[in-house]
């Protein structure tokens, strides 16, 4: 791992970067300038002209969004005095974020999620969706919407977020079996329906939005790319006018197809039915936020159910 550097001046603190996601390095551009936008215990947000990149410890897992640093795991970004509004400026392949750290753009590996191969077949989906579920028995926490990557919800205690989601859920499930059965003539989307769904719950990235997110990655992920689209043409303006400003660039992520790398692990080899990758994924998904990782999962398996639906009339699922 790279050392820790100290400069000039005292009590600047510089360090290198090990990875970086797809968007940061889109984001982070020399003649930057912007601010720090929320900060966490091991990550924060920079909001910069193109967009918004996270900066994370070393060990945190990658995202598109994310730039992974050699700061030591134990780095704790309040403590340390990063603070939101802080300067964020970027010179001569340096982001300097305040008066205190600076890390080097130059070096480390760029991040992009693997493609996933082209010869899949619907009974290794099939048997894939399957084992996810029943490995999911017992993990998908009360609160949030990972009940829905169920077929039958109705099997877990009711939520108040669950609850309000329901219908919104249901329908945005219908319009997905409809267009890929019909991808030339596609029913339109009910912008009602992402509107009840976007802003819906609490956290940095609402469960909401996660799970529409899930959905326009899984639809990518299915080659689906088109309806992926129509469903972001709706979802954008819906997602700018809730205000947060976070959602917001995860959510246009999704619409390239582009996620945490543990939701990305989990879609191929639900995809290409590995069995044992399957049941391990559950695990991975867990770390990811409080219920963003299942919310994200239960859009995603909302619509490979439909293209299991829509394409394969004889698949009989849980």
């Amino acid at each position: 791992m790279p050392a820790l550097l100290i400069a000039t001046p005292p009590e600047r603190f510089r360090f290198s970067v090990l990875q970086r996601g797809s968007l940061s390095a889109r984001i982070l551009r020399n003649g930057a300038a912007g601010r720090v936008l929320a900060v966490f215990d091991s990550s924060f947000y920079v909001d910069l002209p193109r967009g918004i990149a996270c900066i994370a410890s070393a060990g945190l897992a990658v995202s598109p969004l994310t730039l992974i640093s050699a700061a030591p795991e134990t780095t704790n970004w309040r403590a340390s005095g990063v603070r939101q509004d802080d300067r964020v400026s970027v010179s001569n392949d340096l982001l300097t974020v305040g008066a205190r750290f600076a890390f080097d753009l130059l070096g480390g590996r760029d991040w992009r999620p693997d493609p996933l191969p082209s010869d899949w077949r619907a009974a290794d989906l099939a048997r894939g969706l399957n084992t996810f579920r029943d490995a999911c028995a017992g993990h998908v926490p009360n609160d949030g919407l990972g009940r829905f990557i169920y077929q039958r919800p109705a099997q877990f205690a009711p939520h108040a977020i669950a609850k309000t989601a329901q219908a919104p859920i249901e329908r945005l499930t219908q319009w997905a079996h409809q267009a890929i059965r019909s991808p030339d003539n596609p029913p339109p989307i009910d912008a009602e329906q992402i509107a009840s769904l976007l802003g819906l719950g609490p956290g940095l990235t609402p469960s909401g939005d996660d799970f529409v997110g899930g959905m326009m990655i899984a639809l990518c992920g299915l080659g689906e790319t088109a309806l992926c689209q129509r469903l972001w043409a709706v979802s954008r303006p819906l997602a700018i006018a809730a205000g947060n400003p976070i959602a917001l660039a995860h959510l246009a992520a999704a619409s390239e197809g582009l996620a945490h790398i543990a939701l990305h692990q989990t879609l191929a080899a639900i995809i290409e039915g590995r069995i044992g990758c399957v049941r391990a994924s559950t695990a991975s998904i867990n770390r990811i936020g409080h219920t963003s990782g299942w919310d994200a999962m239960a859009g995603m398996a909302r619509i490979l159910q439909a293209w299991l639906q829509a394409r394969s009339a004889a698949a009989v699922l849980i």
